[in-house]
């Protein structure tokens, strides 16, 4: 599971537009934004559906991958 660092999606609205979310490549923008509009968060900021949303929009596992390396995501033991 992943957890995202923001505490919820008013916080994640007002990085949408910053210079490293349009600087990433489009297919982790879309899944970045995917994850702001449908995440389906619980009660700790993890994000259960990542990968679904991933694959709703043909985002790659790079994608992914380049969201936990600018520590938007981070991984937890389940």
């Amino acid at each position: 599971m992943l957890h995202f660092k923001f505490k919820n999606n008013d916080e994640l609205r007002k990085y949408v537009l910053s210079d490293i979310v349009t600087c990433m490549p489009l297919g982790a923008q879309a899944l970045y934004l995917q994850v702001v509009i449908n995440g389906t968060f619980d009660d700790k900021g993890e994000v259960s559906n990542i990968i679904t949303l991933a694959n709703a929009i043909g985002a790659s596992t790079e994608d992914i991958d380049i969201l936990k390396d600018i520590d938007y995501y981070y991984e937890v033991d389940e």
